[in-house]
């Protein structure tokens, strides 16, 4: 373990993903203990899906840049998942949101979050790019 911390020094890379290209570690078990580690609760955000009223369209991009989404709310808190917690994550986090804080996931489970409520837009997208990139190859 010693070593993916001096790798991820020498990298510039998150330890977990370090852990996780160099090891057999399940991303969930790292990831529950990355949780317990920081005193955070684990957030399985297939068996706990994000609260969709929180999330905004024109922010999907971010959400995967930052690797963190809106989870749900609890009073004017909006408990936000994340992979890793950072200084760009929480100046992010300060400027969309009065009141938050984090819970740790895993990466996976933001991209498949994203991606699966964001499903139809992604498609529209798609299209329109195709359209833009190579109109001779788009059925518009």
């Amino acid at each position: 373990m010693h070593g993916c911390a001096i790798l991820a020094a020498g990298t510039g890379q998150s330890l977990a993903k370090v852990i996780l290209s160099n090891s057999n570690i399940n991303p969930y078990i790292l990831y529950q203990k990355f949780a317990e580690f920081e005193h955070l609760e684990f957030a399985d955000l297939k068996l706990r899906p994000c609260d969709t009223e929180l999330l905004s369209p024109d922010m999907r991009d971010e959400y995967l840049k930052f690797q963190a989404i809106p989870w749900k709310k609890e009073s004017a808190k909006v408990i936000i998942a994340t992979s890793e917690i950072t200084d760009a994550l929480k100046k992010w986090a300060a400027s969309n949101y009065k009141e938050y804080a984090f819970v740790i996931t895993t990466p996976f489970d933001i991209s498949y979050s994203v991606n699966s409520i964001f499903s139809i837009q992604n498609d529209m997208d798609a299209r329109e790019k195709l359209w833009q990139m190579q109109p001779e190859s788009s059925a518009k």
